[in-house]
């Protein structure tokens, strides 16, 4: 999963066209390498509002436009403690992920 301000309250950020635009950059990328199936989306749309967000924070702080949560494998099968088989191709959506943020800011 992949989603971005705001969690605290059911509101989108000004610029949620924008955060949405690369965030399913980064979700399309990462289904073409590795097969997985990731859902970008505003947080409080999948999760539920919810405070005290380190996304939220650097937003409303410090200004930080493209600021995302990542949740990567496990979905709970294994408790967060991947399988040794499984640890590269994760790491290379993580990789994905900053890639193309990084991109968007260039």
């Amino acid at each position: 999963m992949m989603v971005y301000p705001w969690a605290y309250k059911a509101v989108k950020v000004k610029d949620s066209s924008a955060l949405q635009r690369v965030a399913n950059n980064a979700v399309q990328r990462i289904e073409r390498k590795t097969g997985s199936i990731y859902r970008a989306s505003v947080t409080h749309e999948v999760l539920g509002i919810a405070g005290g967000g380190s996304d939220d924070w650097a937003r409303s702080a410090l200004g930080t436009k493209y600021v995302y949560t990542i949740e990567l494998r496990d979905r709970g099968s294994f408790g967060f403690v991947l399988p040794p088989n499984q640890i590269l191709e994760t790491a290379q959506e993580g990789y994905i992920v900053v890639d193309t943020v990084a991109q968007a800011i260039n």
